[in-house]
């Protein structure tokens, strides 16, 4: 189930390269989805079928699929979701329809946080809602949010994101200048970029709060800061139209880039200075893959993601939601060096082949889907 084909963020990306690498290794894999948009060739790439679910005639789509696929005898043993709210009932009632066991595949964290209060109608029905055959959580703290409310797990579900760190790798030759003079940033200065969806919960106007403050308390730093996604909030917008105003801060955004690795290379460093419970952090691992060092916040999944690449440098993880740490932390790695900068660099391409290779990933969600299978009878799988 894939909710939009229309964007490439962070979810939409590991959901693709998942997939991509199921079919690698000798699986089948069908696609519904509900927005088509400028994913869809990388999914026609290796998909068997895909289905446009229309947003008034899904109801009537979904019964005339099954019935086809009961006919010729095809069944669904995998049910792959990891969208957005609105999609639960619907993949839910699709894996009945089919007859298969469904497996939720968890990129988002409990809705609001889990700070709003339930009735406890509202609890039971969630979750006989999720009460579904298996689950994979991207990280700890995203089953932990999960587990508020009653969602089953075996503590033994959590398989962490990876990345194709054959296709996420360091810039070679005069690939870093060429990137650069794309984005019109000088050799010799130091850039930070923040590649993503810009809104409040990702950290965006903290982020900004941050470099007004850099760049008033260190006037002398030769520094820029590039913005790269889609403005989501009010707030982030009137942060980016200040910024912008003022030539001092010297801030640049681009609503999209064919290519995000024309970003990690031209960096100097990449934050995510998420202020929500991140699940995972994709983008951090994709920068590290590209040998670009990282800043972070202390939520959700985004110390996982860096692993022990954290407690080796403790300074590029700050609390979220503090601009004058997260300052603090980005005049730091500026002010290292060249040579520790290289340090930084090798030791997060070295955490991303070793700990976050997409190989190891999907092997392991395999496994989980195997075992899924084997113990619901799955006919076939995965269709």
């Amino acid at each position: 189930m894939v909710p939009s084909m229309a964007k490439s963020a962070g979810t939409e990306r590991a959901q693709l390269q998942i997939c991509r690498e199921l079919a690698r290794r000798g699986h089948t894999v069908h696609v519904a989805f509900c927005r088509p948009g400028q994913m869809e060739q990388n999914w026609l790439e290796f998909s068997s079928e895909m289905l446009y679910l229309r947003r008034f005639d899904a109801w009537r789509q979904l019964v005339s699929t099954a019935h086809g696929k009961r006919r010729s005898g095809r069944r669904i043993a995998y049910m792959h979701h990891n969208g957005r709210w609105e999609n639960f009932a619907f993949a839910f009632l699709l894996g009945r329809v089919f007859r298969q066991p469904v497996c939720w595949h968890m990129h988002l964290p409990l809705p609001f946080g889990g700070r709003l209060p339930m009735p406890p109608t509202a609890v039971r029905l969630l979750r006989r809602l999720l009460s579904i055959d298996g689950a994979i959580f991207v990280s700890r703290a995203n089953m932990s949010s999960w587990e508020r409310v009653g969602f089953p797990t075996d503590g033994d579900n959590v398989v962490l994101n990876g990345v194709d760190v054959e296709y996420f790798v360091p810039a070679e030759g005069d690939q870093r200048k060429l990137c650069r003079d794309r984005l019109g940033v000088q050799e010799g200065t130091f850039m930070v970029a923040m590649v993503g969806r810009l809104n409040d919960e990702k950290g965006a106007p903290v982020l900004i709060d941050a470099w007004e403050c850099l760049n008033r308390g260190r006037p002398e730093l030769d520094t820029t800061l590039l913005l790269v996604g889609r403005v989501e909030s009010v707030q982030t917008r009137a942060a980016i139209d200040r910024a912008s105003i003022d030539g001092e801060t010297r801030v640049t955004h681009r609503d999209w880039v064919s290519d995000p690795r024309t970003a990690y290379w031209a960096a100097d460093l990449v934050v995510v200075p998420s202020v929500w419970d991140e699940p995972f952090g994709l983008v951090l691992v994709e920068a590290m893959a590209c040998g670009c060092p990282v800043v972070t916040t202390r939520t959700g999944g985004c110390v996982e993601a860096l692993g022990q690449w954290a407690k080796r440098y403790p300074f590029c993880v700050v609390s979220p939601g503090s601009s004058a740490e997260l300052a603090a932390a980005i005049a730091r790695v500026s002010e290292v060096g060249a040579s520790e900068i290289e340090r930084m660099s090798a030791a997060a391409r070295q955490h991303a082949v070793d700990e976050r290779d997409i190989r190891t990933t999907v092997a392991s969600i395999e496994g989980h889907l195997l075992a899924l299978a084997s113990r619901t009878g799955a006919a076939r799988f995965p269709h």
